[in-house]
Formats: structure tokens, C-alpha cells, sequence
């Protein structure tokens, strides 16, 4: 099922349906990013995160300028830990990317966001939901999410299980 427009066209609220269109918006947000990008997920689902294409994406965003930054705050390490291209990603690219883990009073978390810019927020709802709202432009959304990813980005853990995994 194809994106759809909210009838708030002020800060065009979309909802993105079905695991197809999800990674097509993952891909156009992420290629739309100028400065950073923050994301919380609970396991950085293989199902969207695990892909080619999108740590491609990633990729070429880190490697537009020396000031690109990805944070990726999760929940859950033992899915990727496992083996997954964006933590191949940070490996290779460690002085632009970090990771860390939620404290243990955010761990009931199930949410997912890609904040990018502090322009656009994807969310999921829950980790396994393929049903997303985007919030594009609107700037005081994406503040506030990134204050909160800020807040438990500070109080979060440093996922060190993630760096000193060696190269499979």
C-alpha cells in the first residue's frame, strides 16, 4: 500500500504502509540529510535495517562531509550483534557513527525513530509494525523527539558489544 496524506498539510503528515514503501521512505529521508541523523530502534529490525540498499544510504550520507554524524540508540543488541550491515557500517566508519544502549529505566521502549536534521521523523510504534507515520517539515516535532533522543542518549549506555565484535 502506497503512502498516503494526512489532511494536516502543514507539516505533511504521511502514513507509510507495508515494508516496501517503509524502506523507500527510509532511503528518500535518508538521502534527504544534510547534518545528522538519530535513530532509536529496538533491534534495528533486519527485516528494514539489514538491507543493502539502506546501508548504502547510510553510507553515502556519512561520506558527504567530515561533519556527518549517525547515532543509533537501541534497545535490544542481540539481534545485530549477530551480524548486520550497519554495524559493519560503523566499524568501517567508526569516527561518524556510535551506538549506544538504552538505561535500564527507557528499556520498556518499543518505539522506532529515524529523526533526520531535526526537519523529519519517521516513527514506528512498535519495532515490528510496517505501518509508519512520516512528519516531514515539521521542525517542533522533530526537535521535541530529538530532545528526548538527546535525553536518553546522555543517560544510555555505550555498546561496546558492538564495536569489539570482530570482522565476520
Amino acid at each position: 500500500m502506497p503512502a498516503s496524506k494526512s489532511n494536516n498539510s502543514s507539516d505533511a503528515n504521511m502514513v507509510v504502509a507495508g515494508r516496501d514503501a517503509l524502506v523507500q521512505q527510509l532511503l528518500d529521508s535518508i538521502a534527504a540529510a544534510r547534518r545528522d541523523i538519530c535513530l532509536l530502534s529496538f533491534n534495528l529490525d533486519p527485516r528494514t535495517y539489514n538491507r543493502e540498499d539502506v546501508a548504502e544510504a547510510f553510507k553515502t550520507f556519512l561520506l558527504q562531509s567530515p561533519r556527518q554524524r549517525l547515532r543509533i540508540l537501541l534497545q535490544d543488541t542481540s539481534v545485530c550483534a549477530r551480524g548486520h550491515r550497519l554495524i559493519d557500517l560503523g566499524r568501517a566508519l567508526s569516527s561518524f557513527v556510535e551506538f549506544k544502549t538504552l538505561a535500564e529505566p527507557q528499556r520498556e521502549i518499543q518505539t522506532d525513530w529515524l529523526i533526520i536534521d531535526e526537519q523529519q521523523v519517521i516513527e514506528r510504534k512498535t519495532p515490528d509494525s510496517l505501518e509508519a507515520q512520516l512528519h516531514s517539515n515539521n521542525a517542533p516535532l522533530a526537535r521535541t523527539r530529538r530532545r528526548q533522543f538527546d535525553n536518553w542518549w546522555h543517560a544510555g549506555e555505550t555498546a561496546s558489544a558492538l564495536r569489539s565484535l570482530h570482522w565476520g
